[in-house]
């Protein structure tokens, strides 16, 4: 083999390997503007083989050409459709419509992520399709962008650039729902299961029959779904709750951290019962969530257009409250995503706050069945996994999704 392949500049191989990886993945998924990427990269290949063919060093100008014909192929992948929004993942309304790769909302989002490793991989072994948004460096924010009165450190506008970025794309693209998670989320081993319920529990929150037929399964009129928080308020006017009882997946009443104020649970928790693994679903007044486009709308205006000075899950909290917007949130209690957070320093867990100390285990907050506690496990394809909090405790999947709620009305 001729050594006049291996050139010093790497950009060109990288290219090659590059264009041809994107090839595979289009044809193997079929999305959108694959012959325009196709036709770049056959040329491309073309090129290359035909400086590689003597023993002579390129020229500046083939350098150039071969650089022209790399921006050509990046431009054409630039905005491609990413697998979970592929016609076989397209929601149909249907229940099952959980099962497949979006969880029944038009495209799960990670973001905010400095730390992609674990949730790329734990989104793999639970079977979900993600886009991936990078964080935004908050220095980096042009101040003039910022909404009026905005006065914050820059992690904070950090924050709240990357979750505007992904409402603005939701926007952009006619997304109807979409789920964002941060990248430290952590969810159930019996995630599905529980969405089934939410599912439920939400359809019954807008007066509409669970056998009803909507674009999605999740009812076709709410705004947000606030599947992970630091506490919730519930909604005075609003009697009504999803009750799920005997469910696996409720963390222990002495393991809640909630920062704000919880529902009331004494219908359901009581002290001589030790295992209170009860949860409801209720209409809130304010983590990870599920947003409409209608909410992706309404929370750009709150949180970009309007006067607004806070972090962005304060954000999405005051645009619950507020009256004007008119706005459904549905949260369950207690939370059905969490937060992990591995072994090391306590300052790896937050671009905002900070933290001193160490932890010497890994722990997962808001999860009983925890997904990255259990890593191991699905990666070896085990069928049992560990409890957070009582290690004897090992379940299927099937045992842990279990919980099956019913409606009542408090009023």
């Amino acid at each position: 083999m001729s050594t006049s392949i291996f050139y010093s500049n790497k950009r060109v191989v990288v290219g090659a390997i590059t264009a041809l990886a994107f090839l595979l993945f289009l044809i193997l998924v079929g999305i959108d503007r694959s012959d325009e990427v196709t036709a770049h990269t056959t040329t491309y290949f073309q090129r290359l083989k035909n400086m590689t063919s003597t023993n002579s060093q390129p020229s500046s100008e083939q350098w150039a050409t071969m650089k022209a014909y790399l921006s050509e192929i990046e431009s054409a992948v630039k905005g491609l459709r990413t697998p979970a929004l592929s016609a076989a993942t397209v929601p149909t309304g249907s229940m099952e419509d959980i099962m497949n790769r979006t969880l029944g909302v038009g495209l799960p989002f990670a973001s905010i992520l400095e730390r992609r490793d674990n949730i790329a991989v734990q989104a793999s072994l639970s079977n979900i399709d993600m886009e991936f948004v990078d964080g935004v460096p908050g220095d980096l924010v042009d101040k003039k962008s910022l909404p009026w009165t905005m006065d914050q450190e820059p992690a904070v506008v950090g924050c709240w650039r990357a979750h505007m970025d992904v409402l603005q794309m939701i926007v952009a693209e006619n997304i109807q729902s979409a789920l964002i998670f941060e990248d430290d989320a952590d969810w159930d081993i019996g995630f599905r299961a529980q969405l089934k319920q939410l599912a439920r529990g939400a359809k019954y929150l807008q007066k509409v029959d669970e056998d009803a037929v909507t674009r999605s399964p999740y009812g076709d009129s709410w705004d947000m779904l606030w599947l992970g928080h630091c506490g919730q308020f519930t909604m005075d006017s609003d009697k009504r709750r999803f009750v799920i009882t005997e469910d696996p997946t409720v963390e222990p009443t002495v393991h809640r951290k909630y920062w704000l104020e919880n529902p009331d649970m004494s219908t359901w928790d009581h002290p001589s019962n030790a295992v209170n693994d009860t949860r409801i679903i209720f209409r809130s007044s304010g983590g990870s969530l599920a947003i409409s486009l209608a909410g992706a709308r309404k929370a750009l205006f709150h949180m970009s257009l309007s006067p607004f000075n806070a972090p962005v899950d304060w954000g999405y909290d005051g645009l619950c409250k507020n009256k004007d917007t008119n706005a459904l949130c549905i949260s369950p209690y207690p939370a059905m995503i969490g937060v992990s957070r591995p072994i090391g320093p306590r300052s790896r867990s937050s671009d905002i706050s900070v933290h001193e100390g160490y932890f010497e285990h890994p722990v997962s907050n808001r999860t009983s069945f925890s997904t990255r506690l259990n890593m191991k496990r699905l990666i070896n394809g085990s069928r049992r996994f560990k409890n957070n909090y009582n290690e004897e405790i090992q379940l299927t999947r099937e045992e842990i999704g279990t919980g099956v709620g019913h409606p009542e009305d408090l009023s």
